[in-house]
């Protein structure tokens, strides 16, 4: 368990994304639980008050086949990730039992259902994540392997869970704030930056929006080459994902905007 801990905290430090960082996790320290489903959530604001009035998805695990989780949900809505939101409390909802409904509750039954799993000791939890006592998002998880009643070692995984998350948003708050501020400098030019051809077709391939399966059928290489060439541009511009990859790829002149 903590060498998955110690996983996580690595890939934190070399700048990952959300979606990799929220992966690793469900199947990492949280795979005793049987995760099919993790999203993490942030507040959206009022741009005129400034006031939170729902929740975005950063990023996201779900199992082969399972639902993905909603991609924005407004306040108002009986979801658990709105009432953790709100409440500022952790949410245990029981998906066999009784209880509100929420978007997407009918068909998680019936996905898992399908998966064979005792719909009982299903439970969706939404965790509120703080940073000194404020709220600043949420993580959804979905578990197949809920224990009757949580025990001490079990709470403290998800405590120790929401404590990496709240980590890694602290530390993406503050890379933004530094390269705002021109202390993280990004290179002007590509004249130091050297890209390979089949680097320099995926770069134009991201730029137009392909997803790995398609980039690899059409470049004639596996998935996982793919992905492997994404995250070492990724390295090579500093970029925290696949937006920010096209994005300097572009300000260094390795790419045009069209």
């Amino acid at each position: 368990m903590q060498g998955a801990y110690a996983a996580c905290v690595r890939l934190m430090a070399e700048g990952v994304n959300a979606d990799t960082l929220t992966t690793a996790t469900a199947l990492g320290p949280l795979g005793q639980l049987g995760v099919v489903q993790m999203g993490l959530y942030a507040p959206t604001l009022n741009e005129a008050t400034g006031r939170p009035t729902g929740l975005n998805l950063l990023g996201q695990f779900h199992a082969p086949g399972f639902p993905a989780a909603p991609r924005a949900l407004t306040l108002a809505v009986a979801h658990p990730a709105c009432q953790a939101f709100n409440d500022h409390r952790v949410v245990d909802h029981e998906l066999g039992a009784g209880g509100p409904e929420f978007p997407l509750k009918a068909r998680y039954v019936q996905h898992l259902h399908d998966l064979g799993c005792d719909v009982s000791k299903c439970h969706l939890l939404a965790l509120p994540v703080e940073i000194q006592a404020v709220t600043h998002g949420v993580l959804t998880l979905l578990v197949t392997a809920s224990p009757d009643s949580w025990r001490w070692a079990e709470v403290e995984l998800l405590r120790s869970t929401v404590w990496l998350f709240a980590a890694w948003l602290r530390l993406v708050e503050l890379t933004n704030l530094l390269e705002a501020s021109g202390i993280l400098r990004q290179p002007r030019s590509g004249a130091n930056v050297q890209v390979s051809e089949r680097q320099q077709a995926i770069l134009q391939a991201l730029r137009d929006g392909r997803s790995n399966p398609s980039i690899a059928t059409t470049l004639g290489f596996s998935v996982s080459t793919v992905k492997q060439d994404i995250s070492a541009l990724q390295k090579m511009l500093g970029a925290r994902n696949r937006h920010e990859v096209v994005q300097r790829a572009i300000a260094v002149g390795l790419l045009t905007a069209d």
